[in-house]
């Protein structure tokens, strides 16, 4: 009778050892979900040939190529920055700026936290599809009283020697505020 009552109190100390260890196990894993890289989704959008592909794959990679193939759907490329102190990857979903991908891109844009809008400087019809672009998006990624999501209007390939005339009203930059 005392062998079967020391069993019993060893089986009940293991299993006690048991659970603490996967409460342990637990908090630790809340303790990694907590360290975990705060992730942001940046859409990228603009007409065809503006340069979005440029831009990102020059401020994630460092590297610039002048030759690029068409964006089919989209494209990702994440980052990671400091941003006060604290490590955040940026994913920065490329679209394509064909009008045939047009209905693809709405999907693009769930969950996005961010936007660039990108026009080429030296094609001032690239500008004159700007508040298309903002429309859109404000459209797909802003749900019933939600704000809208912060967007950057980049002007791209301005080194160019171009004699664009383009003059932007503050009326127009209030749309991006």
């Amino acid at each position: 009778m005392d062998g079967l009552l020391l069993l019993l109190l060893l089986l009940l100390l293991l299993l006690l050892l048991l659970l603490l260890l996967l409460l342990l196990l637990l908090q630790g894993a809340k303790l990694r979900k907590s360290w975990k890289v705060p992730n942001w989704k940046i859409v990228v959008v603009g007409d065809m040939g503006v340069g979005k592909s440029s831009i990102i794959i020059r401020h994630t990679t460092k590297q610039f190529f002048s030759d690029y193939e068409s964006t089919i759907g989209a494209d990702v490329w994440p980052t990671t920055i400091n941003l006060n102190d604290e490590r955040t990857t940026l994913h920065f979903w490329d679209l394509a700026g064909q009008e045939r991908y047009g209905a693809i891109n709405h999907c693009y844009y769930r969950n996005a936290d961010g936007a660039f809008i990108v026009y080429d400087a030296s094609n001032p019809q690239t500008f004159n599809s700007v508040l298309q672009w903002k429309y859109e998006l404000d459209k797909y990624t802003t749900g019933q009283n939600e704000p809208p999501i912060p967007c950057i209007l980049l002007a791209n390939k301005v080194t160019r020697h171009c004699y664009c005339s383009i003059t932007i009203s503050s009326s127009f930059l209030i749309l991006f505020m």
